[in-house]
This record gives structure tokens, sequence and C-alpha cells, in this order.
């Protein structure tokens, strides 16, 4: 619901709710996909998600060019997970509430051919997570565990663009947060704990315009995460660190945009972001007595990534995208988990492939409808639990999907309808795998486990938008 009160006012409340009951099959292991590939190994496995958000926002214009904008929100999700392994069962109940909001002031001037635009804001949420769950094992009993947690987020930034000529414009940035979590574990007291985290993240760009149809760029940013709480406090019999750092992330990018208004249009990038104490579960003996999260030194993510937009008039457009990456290690580690490994300098991250291609094609052959073609090719990749690269990779796929779409005015709004066909050569292919023990061999011998995709699949709908004004 909308409100206009003035001209230099709008106001806003928005009211989302979402109730969902998924299932989906797992992993299956190399041995059981030869045999029948479409098999649940494990069924049961069901998510039941009970999802409320209210936002408010509100927008003011002031006279000299300033601006104030306002939001709040709150949300709250219920989730109930079920998840069967080969020799365990598992029910997890959690509700997470959060509320908070943004309070931000912008400022936009000229100065004869010189332009500026200010962002100063500031941010506030509060987070509640609760949860109880039961997890079985077969030979072993069952292990219940029921905590709370909180967290308080609290966060400054600004932001500054100076477009000192029409060709040049200049952008500085930083933004502070200041994260503090606490951790009640209602069955075991040891686990709890609190942690404060702070940090400055700042960011810097500059864009040319060689020509009309031609602009460059550079751009510096750094990341900021804290740990969730699962990775800083554990259950049952497991190690909680509450010692781990914050991960940490610095990016730049170089690249260039051409085409203004033409029938082509494209960009070029590349991009490397340096990262510093990522997480990861480890070990430092390789025992199997001693496994816990524990924070990387370094890791890399560098590569190349192209996109070229072409139209045809009003009857065809496509678009081309290509992405190159290289995720590496940068440390020496310890892994554990299905088995005790060395993971060198140099190594790849797991299930990040190198090479993604996808390419989109639309046809509008009257007023109103639109059919698509949507091909993607994703290159070989390593399995999750693979970190030193000793199995054979998860083999790349192509995949292509179709879109039919309709959509026409009526009284008082647009309705629209599309049908989506996924998967149009029924392939058979895997978009994940994980290295892991196979409980139904008897001895658990480790194993590569792939998730099948689906064959052929159809999907439909229909919405309808109110445009009365």
């Amino acid at each position: 619901i909308g409100y206009r009160p003035t001209d230099q006012t709008e106001l806003s409340v928005s009211l989302t709710y979402v109730k969902d009951r998924l299932h989906q099959a797992g992993s299956l292991p190399l041995s059981q996909v030869a045999i029948s590939p479409r098999l649940n190994f494990t069924p049961g496995d069901f998510v039941d998600n009970e999802t409320s958000v209210l936002r408010f926002t509100g927008r003011h214009t002031f006279a000299l060019g300033f601006a104030l904008n306002v939001n709040g929100f709150y949300r709250r999700l219920g989730q109930e997970q079920y998840t069967v392994g080969q020799s365990s069962v598992a029910d997890n109940l959690a509700q997470t509430e959060s509320k908070g909001g943004t309070l931000q002031v912008t400022h936009d001037a000229s100065f004869g051919s010189s332009k500026n635009a200010l962002v100063i804001g500031s941010e506030l949420t509060r987070n509640d997570f609760n949860n109880s769950a039961v997890a079985a094992f077969t030979g072993f009993g069952s292990f219940p565990s029921a905590r709370s947690s909180n967290e308080d987020i609290v966060a400054f930034y600004a932001q500054d663009t100076f477009t000192v000529i029409p060709s040049l414009a200049i952008t500085v940035g930083a933004r502070y947060d200041h994260d503090q979590l606490g951790f009640t574990d209602k069955l075991t007291s040891a686990n709890n704990g609190s942690r404060r985290f702070n940090r400055t993240t700042t960011r810097a760009g500059l864009s040319y315009a060689v020509s009309p149809s031609l602009t460059t760029y550079f751009n510096y940013g750094e990341g900021f995460r804290v740990p969730t709480f699962d990775e800083l406090f554990a259950q049952g019999g497991f190690g909680s660190n509450p010692n781990l750092n914050a991960v940490r992330s610095r990016t730049y990018e170089i690249g260039a945009k051409i085409g203004r208004g033409s029938s082509i249009e494209g960009s070029l990038a590349a991009f490397q972001t340096d990262v510093r104490d990522e997480i990861f579960f480890t070990c430092r003996v390789c025992d199997f007595t001693d496994g816990q999260n524990r924070n990387i030194d370094k890791t890399r993510r560098r590569g190349i990534e192209a996109t070229v937009k072409a139209r045809y008039g009003k009857l065809f457009d496509a678009v081309l995208n290509y992405t190159f990456t290289e995720a590496h290690f940068r440390s020496q580690v310890n892994f554990t988990a299905p088995t005790a490994r060395l993971v060198q300098i140099g190594d790849s991250l797991p299930q990040v492939p190198k090479n993604r291609l996808s390419v989109t094609a639309n046809v509008h052959p009257a007023d109103g409808w639109t059919l698509s073609l949507i091909g993607l090719y994703v290159s070989t990749q390593f399995h999750l639990n693979d970190e030193d690269n000793a199995q054979p990779r998860l083999p790349g796929y192509f995949q292509l999907n179709a879109r039919v779409n309709y959509e026409r005015p009526v009284p008082g709004g647009r309705l629209s309808g599309f049908l989506m066909l996924n998967n149009l050569l029924n392939e058979n292919y895997a978009t994940s795998g994980i290295i892991a023990s196979n409980v139904m061999t008897g001895g658990g011998a480790t194993e590569r486990f792939i998730v099948p995709v689906p064959g052929l699949a159809a999907f439909g709908g229909l919405s309808y938008k109110f445009e009365s004004f």
C-alpha cells in the first residue's frame, strides 16, 4: 500500500507471507547412479517453511538537493527440516525473528559541468534465533540439542561520487560495522559464549568515458563477513571455536563497456578477490579427534567476465555471457572428514567451475508474446570434500531451457502468463557432488556422490498486476 501526501513525500507498507513444503531427493553414490539414476537413496527428507515479512519505506525530498530515506522491517521465519541419512534421522525446528531498519540522507549538487552525489546512512538490526533438534544414529542412540542466539548489528556508511567533468567520475566510500553475538546452549552450558566484531571497510572507483560509446572503469572494494553461530559454537561432541576471525576480502576490477543506444552492446571485465580467514572444517593432526572450524589464511578468486547484448528491432534480442574463474587456496591446510588430506598452495576450491557460458535468445513474434531459448554450459569442477584435488572431477554439462511468455492489458491492470520447460533435451548430468562415506556398502568406503538433475520438467504460472492509475 502506497500513499503520497505531497509531491515531496512517499510512504509505503508491504506485507509478504509465504508457506511452502519442499521435498527433494539427496545425492547418490556413483555405484548407485549406474543402476538407477532416478532413485531416492534416502527418502523422507522435507523442509517446511512459513515466512512473514512486514516492510515500511518512506522518502521525503527537501530543497537544495537533499532527500531523506527511511525503511524498517520485521521478519519471522519458522522452519522444520527433516533429514534422512544413510544411518541417521534428524528433525530440526528453528525460528528466526529479525527487526531493524535504515536511515539514509542523500544530496545531489551541480557546480557548472561538475556534479556531486553524497549518501550518508546508518543501519540497525536485531536477530533472535531459537533452535531445537533431535538426531538419531543407528547403533549410537539419539542426540538432542536446544539453543538460542541473538545478534545486534550497528553500521554507519558514507559514499560520494564526484563527476569532475562529464566524462570522468570518482567514487569513494566507507562503512563501519559493529556486530555482537550471544549464544546459549540450553543443554550444555560449556558451549555458551559471546563475540564482538568491529570492522571498517572502504571502496573506491574511477569511471572514464573515452567516447560516447566507450566507457572504462576501475573498482576496489573490501568485504567483511562475521562467522555464523554454527561456525563458532559446536553441538554435542564437536569442538567449538569461539575464537574464529571474521572473513575479509579485497576485490579489484577493471573493465570497459561499449555501445550506447546501438543494436550491439558489450562489456569486458577482469577481477580478482583475495580472501583472508575463510572458514573451513579442518584438523591439525588429522586423527579424527581434533576437527573443528578454523580460519584459512589465504584464498583467491580471479577471472574474466564478458557480456554481449544484441537486438534486431522489436523482433529479436539475445544476451551472451561468459565467465572464467580460477579459485585457489593460497595457504597449506590440513583437512579432515571423510579422510585426512593435505591441501597445497594452488589447489582449486571445490564446486567452482572455471568456465560458464550462457546464451539467451528471445523472439517477439507478436505484441505481448515472447519465445525464449536459454542455454547454459558449465565446465568440470571438483567435488566437495576434495580440497586436495585427488579425485576425478564432476563432468561438465550443458542445459537447454525454453520459455513462452504472454502479457496483455486487461481492465484495471495487466495479465501475464508463462510456461517454462527445463532440461529440454532430457539430459542426464549432475550439478554438484561430494566425497563421503557410503554406509550402505557395509565397510563405509569413501565414494563420490552426485546430485542428478531431474529430467524434462514443466512449470507454469499466471499473474495479475493492478494498474488503476
